[in-house]
């Protein structure tokens, strides 16, 4: 209940937020986000890449990464109990997007925009 509490005032928080602008999301709340849209996806059974997620993702001790573009975040989570990382794909306002397990997304592939480390904003 506190972790869903945290993301929607997160969430409330960057309705306006993009990368490069002051009012971007933090490492902190790009990766709370994150956690939370892989939370919701296991309580209503959605696949990732064809693959259901163990419960182990819900509380993933693994590292966790940010990386931005002007226009999206992708978010790393390790996940030492599954033995993988699951990359989160969110837009500009925190919005989820997608999962996969490489980051080799096409909305960034194809970006004109470099991806840099979530701490430089």
């Amino acid at each position: 209940m506190l972790l869903a509490s945290l993301a929607l005032l997160l969430l409330g928080v960057t309705a306006h937020a993009h990368p490069g602008h002051d009012d971007a999301l933090t490492k902190v709340q790009a990766i709370a986000i994150a956690k939370a849209a892989i939370r919701r996806m296991i309580e209503n059974g959605e696949a990732v890449q064809g693959e259901l997620l163990a419960e182990s993702w819900i509380d993933a001790e693994g590292r966790a990464s940010c990386e931005a573009t002007p226009v999206y975040y992708l978010v790393g989570l390790q996940n030492y109990a599954e033995g993988q990382k699951l990359f989160v794909l969110l837009d500009h306002t925190g919005q989820f997007r997608r999962a996969r397990f490489k980051p080799d997304f096409a909305e960034l592939r194809f970006s004109s925009f470099p991806v840099f480390p979530c701490e430089r904003w």
